[in-house]
Order: C-alpha cells, then structure tokens, then sequence
C-alpha cells in the first residue's frame, strides 16, 4: 500500500521548497529566488521505498535525512532483502542525482547530488533492519503445520511432545488463525498403538527416545476438538529461524497437496476458499525446499505423507503428473498411508514405493518410516538424506519417526563439515602374509586367514582400510588426511611414556583401532587411547579390534565395553546376512546407505534392540552383507544401555542364528571417565572381515566412512 506519511513528507517537502523560492521586493513585486540560488541549490529533501516498487516491502519506508551530516537512515523489516531495493527520491528543483534506479544496500550507498551550477553534494544512505519481532521463537524451533480440517491428533501430539520435550520450541500453524480440528479414529491414544506390542511398550519406547514419560493427560483428544495455532504458515517466510519442517498427517493434510487442483476446506464460519487452500499447498512446497536447501530436515507423516512427492521442483516438467514440475523425491523413496492410492501416484511421480502393500492396514510391507534425498534436478546435495515420510498413524510410528528427526538434526553434519579435512590414525600390525597367516603366528602376521589362503579368500588388512578412506565414494565429499602406524614396528612415540604416546595421538580428530592379535597392545597404549577419548579425542574399532586374546582389557572393558574373548571363543562364521538399521536416522546409519525394503523383526532375535536406539517394534530397514560373525562376541555386565554419556546406544542389529546376543553390530558412546565434563566419542562396527566389505560407494565401505566423518565432528 502507499504510506500516507512518505506520500505527505515528500508533498510537504516541494511546498517548503516552492515557498522558499517567493520572496517580496518591498515595492510590491514579487521577485523568483531561483533566477539566484537555484542553480546552487543540491539538496536531497526526501527518501524513501515505496512498498509498490519493492516487493520485499509491505508497506511504504521513510528515510531519515540529516542534512548537518549529509546522510539517510532507513529501516526496512527484519531479515527483508536489502540487495534490490528501488528508493523514491526527491532533490532540489533543477537538481539531478545519482545513482538511479535499483541498489545494493547491503552496504552505505553514496548518492550525489548535483546543482544545476555543477556543484555536487554527497548524501551516505544506510538502510538498517527494524528490530526482530518477538515470534517466541528460541534458538532450537521446529515449525509444524497442521491441516485446518481432519489432522490426525495422535501424530500431533507425539510429535510436538517429543520434540519440546528435547527443547524444541514447536511453532505450530495452519492455514489461518482459527485453530485445527483434530480427530482419531480410535478415540486417544492408548487405543492408537501397534496391536502387536501395545501401549506400555510405547511408554518405555518414549521414555528410552526422549528421556522423559508420557504423560497421559495427553492420551485424549481434546473436546471440542480443536488445537490451537500460533497463525497461519502463509505468514511464515522462510525456514531460517527454525531447526525442521513437520507436515502432520490426517485426511485433512492431502487437500494441500500441489497438484493444480484445489477445494474450500470446513464449513460454515471455519470454511476457507480454493484460493486459500491453493496458496497454502504452494507455500509448503517453498518451505519444504527452503528447509532442504539450508540443510534441514523435513517430514511428512501418514496421509500427509503425501504432500511430500507432490512438492515440485521450479523449472523443471515431464509428463502427466510431472507437468508442474517434477517431484522433489523423483527416483528417490517414499512410504505413505497403506492404500492402493499411495503407489499410484508414486509410480505417476517417478517415485519408488518403499514395499509392497499387503492390505493389512498394521502390517503391511512398507517401511514405517523411509529416509530419502532431494532429486538431482533440485541442485543442491544439502538436503540429502534429509526427506522423511511416514506410513501410518501408531503411535510407536510416530514416536520412530520423530526419533528419526531428531537423529537427522543433532547428528548430521552441516554442508561444511561434510567436506572438512578429518586428521585419521590407523592403529595396525601390518599387512596380511598370505605365506604364514595361521593362528599360530600372532607375531609377524596380525590378521589371521580363517577361511584360506586364495586371494578371493585373504581378509582385510589396513591397507583396504586405508584404501576405503582414501578413494572417492558417489555417495559424498568427505575430505580424509590418513596416517598409520604399525604397533608391532617402529614407534613414533615412547611406548613407557603413557603422556607421550597420549600427545601423539591428541594431533588426529580420529584414531581407528585395527589390531587383532594382542601384540604390541600394551598397558600403557591403552591407557593412552583411553585418556586420549577422555579428553576429547575419538576412536573407532573394527571387528578384529574387539578380538580379545586377553591383552586389550581396557579397550574392551573400559571403553568399548563388547568383546570376542579368546577365553570363551566358539568360532566364527563367514556367511551371508543382513545388517539391520536400529538406529535410523544416525548419520552413521543413514548417509548415502541404500537400505532394502523393511523385513519384520527377524525370527533369530530372542529379544528386541535396546529401546535406547531407535527401534521401530514392527519392521526394520537393512543392509545385505556377506562377512565373518564371531558367535561369542557379547557386551561386558558393565555396559549400561541409554542416550547419556558413558550409556551404549546401539546402531546395529544382525540376523544370524547361534549368537548369544543378535544386537551386538555396531554401538556409539559418549565417553567421560573422569567425569569432568570433557567427553570423546566412540564407535564400534563388528563386520569387517572381507575385503569387498571395503569398497567406495557399497554400503558397508559408506558406513565405516561415515563413522569417521562423525566421530571427527566437533561437538
């Protein structure tokens, strides 16, 4: 609109100047001023933007001249665009000025203002910011949008309560003021839950996730049924002041889907127009891209799911459905509520279902929660990995996925850290001799040949570890500096110096302990490894580092807590299995992995992974893989299973039989032995026997990547 006072100053401005220009000879004749002082006059008596000429702006800005200090002070909204703005200017009659036009005001502009004498005077205009508004933003937000009709209460609910509980301010909105209507079929929580395993079991499961209980006030639906919102999303700029965007489901949520075609939503007082609904559906697919493009997670649960591959890609089009743009999750993966629709407009979309719908609505094939990346069209690898979609309204679902999107935030790097240089340290005995690798030798070979001396049959050694780091992967940037030492050769370090050896290795952001037999581990390079992680520093050990022939107590007791002992050794088996995910969304999990559709809980689990992963109690994602399994490999009676520091918390599971404990795959943990507040990072991943187990680009090498990229970043 036009502002009224910059329409009046600038009217005021000419009249002041015109009356100026007037003056009385005394003999009645009035005589111009301006046939002697205009030609000298270069003055700028008004500035301003115009809200009509800058669409950043809402409404009409004044500037604020001081003519004694020649300069303009202008305030424009907070966080608006001040790289193209077109001011309104007006000068001395007969004077001229420059620049014209639009301007950069990121920084002081210098207008020049010239007399019709030549003359010039220079003006310097600043174009500052209003103060923030108080939005009851913090510096942790989440915004959540809700359908304004036929939301679905239980992945409201469970979704903002996890997140405020991790504090998270939730921003929810809708598509105007009016608060969203809320609905279950099930009538409250407590009948909203996996039938297989029940509601208690989504208690603990909240309590392990989120560290705290769930309260049951929560447990029903709000009557009348309707949850309030802080205001509508069209309001909402961009993604820039909060953590994720989350789309919640219901019936409600596919009435925004972008898709050309749109209905007023409600009834009576509380309907809104097409128009409204339209705008609504396009302003999600803006944040959606912003969020991604900024590196930020966004969801989509259950019917709401939907909206996710509806969300278009400017600039680009194909056939049918993708003629107003191609999807954001085009070749990529989705899940979504359990009807026959879901796969339908997913194939139209060139989007690749995550399973095969049975028709029964609590254990279908599909994935409960399926982690996907932006397509290649959209430009920018920012939001890899980043794109969550739901399969259904449980509540374990929703507590799993909003696990998932904690995961995504709190431990992925940001686009920076994913291609900083990592400082590495390779602990090793040595190459494998393929001429004298028994069991015997335990000295001048490290890793033993349990399964052959053929080339097809040599295990891994350092040098495949090495390789692994060193050569490029298509699924990332990450930016490795290698160094090895070889414990059984010469030393860089003084081997009776526990506080030397501990400076040698505070110089590495990693160190990556792959050392199978007990030779050359001695007392004081593990309480040096140890007081490195105590400190600050970060290790990773690899299957055979947990071998134990009763020399590496601290590393295996101390710090790692898991073992294979030499002292209750029952074999190993080399053979093929799946590596299965309980931990989704953990970077180390979750990066540049291809999981395979989700399979129920395997038939060799005696019991299911430690809640303080993120285990999703119905179906879980997974990797092939063919590699040794120790049968005796077991965590110590110390180890102590949660989120905090000093607790294990598990990534992976595996699905062979004959094994004590089917969990055992792959851990991390937050280590602070002193207790002084000064915590390292630890990571244990149990395959690592064969040497195609260390390949770029599979998904086993991208996982031992990923661990050291996460280990290396700073916390």
């Amino acid at each position: 609109m036009k502002h009224p006072k910059l329409t009046c100053l600038l009217i005021s401005l000419m009249a002041i100047v015109q009356y100026s220009c007037n003056t009385d000879d005394g003999n009645g004749t009035t005589v111009s001023d301006n046939e002697l002082s205009l030609p000298s006059d270069k003055v700028l008596i008004g500035f301003g933007f115009r809200a009509e000429d800058n669409t950043e702006l809402t409404e009409d800005v004044v500037g604020d001249i001081e003519q004694t200090t020649f300069s303009v002070a202008s305030f424009v909204p907070f966080r608006a665009d001040r790289s193209a703005l077109t001011p309104t200017i007006e000068v001395s009659p007969n004077a001229d000025y420059e620049p014209k036009g639009v301007q950069d005001f990121m920084n002081p502009v210098v207008y020049t203002v010239t007399a019709e004498d030549g003359s010039t005077q220079d003006y310097e205009v600043t174009v500052g910011f209003l103060p923030e508004p108080d939005t009851g933003l913090t510096d942790k937000n989440v915004l959540l949008f809700l359908s304004h009709e036929d939301a679905y209460y239980s992945e409201y609910i469970i979704m903002r309560r996890a997140l405020e509980i991790t504090g998270y301010t939730v921003d929810v909105r809708s598509a105007n003021e009016q608060p969203a209507e809320v609905y279950t079929l099930s009538g409250n929580i407590v009948s909203t839950t996996l039938p297989s395993v029940g509601h208690d079991t989504f208690l603990s499961q909240f309590q392990e996730s989120f560290g705290a209980t769930w309260d049951p006030s929560y447990n029903e639906l709000p009557n009348p049924p309707f949850v309030e919102v802080s205001g509508s999303i069209l309001e909402v700029d961009d993604m820039l002041a909060y953590d994720a965007l989350v789309v919640v489901g219901g019936t409600g949520a596919q009435d925004y889907r972008v898709d050309g075609t749109y209905a007023a939503q409600g009834t009576g007082d509380r309907m809104i127009p097409a128009e409204m609904v339209q705008a609504t559906a396009e302003k999600l697919n803006a944040l959606a891209l912003d969020a991604l493009s900024q590196g930020k997670p966004v969801i989509a649960q259950c019917h709401g799911a939907s909206l996710a591959p509806f969300w278009r890609i400017p600039g680009t089009s194909g056939p049918g459905l993708e003629a107003m743009g191609y999807s954001i999750l085009k070749e990529g993966h989705a899940t979504g509520f359990p009807e026959s629709e879901t796969a339908e407009y997913l194939e139209l979309l060139n989007v690749n279902y995550r399973g095969e719908e049975t028709g029964d609505l609590a254990f279908g094939s599909s994935d409960r929660v399926t982690i996907s990346s932006p397509h290649s069209s959209f430009g920018s690898n920012t939001g890899d990995y980043k794109i969550i979609t739901t399969r259904d309204w449980y509540s374990q679902t929703v507590a799993h996925a909003a696990r998932s999107l904690l995961n995504i935030i709190e431990t992925h790097p940001n686009a920076s850290e994913l291609s900083s240089a990592v400082s590495v340290l390779i602990l090793h005995g040595g190459p494998v001799n393929p001429e004298d690798c028994g069991v015997s030798n335990t000295t001048t070979n490290d890793v033993p040949c349990n399964f052959g001396t053929l080339p097809d049959d040599l295990p891994a050694d350092y040098t495949h570890l090495q390789d692994l780091l060193e050569d490029s992967s298509p699924f990332d940037d990450f930016n490795f500096v290698i160094e090895e030492v070889n414990i059984t050769d010469e030393l860089p370090y003084n081997e009776d110096s526990v506080d030397e050896i501990r400076a040698f290795l505070g110089v590495y952001d990693v160190v990556i302990f792959y050392k199978h037999w007990a030779t050359g581990v001695t007392t004081n390079l593990q309480n040096a490894l140890l007081e490195y992680v105590d400190n600050g520093g970060n290790l990773l050990g690899i299957h055979h580092g947990l071998y134990d022939d009763n020399g590496k107590t601290i590393l295996t007791d101390e710090l790692f807590e898991i073992a294979s002992a030499a002292s209750t050794w029952s074999g190993s088996s080399l053979t093929d299995y799946n590596l299965v995910v309980t931990n989704l969304g953990h970077f180390i999990s979750t990066y540049g992995i291809t999981l395979q559709n989700a399979v129920e809980s395997p038939i060799n689990w005696t019991s299911t992974p430690s809640q303080s992963g993120n285990p999703s109690y119905s179906h879980y994602p997974n990797i092939p893989i063919y590699d040794e399994i120790y049968t005796n490999m077991e965590f110590k009676p110390s180890a102590n299973f949660g989120r905090e520091v000093n607790q294990i918390m598990p990534l992976f599971s595996h699905t062979v039989f004959g094994t004590p404990n089917p969990h055992t795959s792959g851990h991390i943990k937050y280590f602070d032995d002193n207790g002084d507040g000064v915590f390292g990072k630890l990571v244990f991943l149990q395959p690592g026997e064969r040497q195609e187990n260390y390949v770029a680009g599979g998904n086993y090498g991208q996982i031992i990547r990923n661990a050291v990229v996460w280990l290396g970043l700073k916390e």
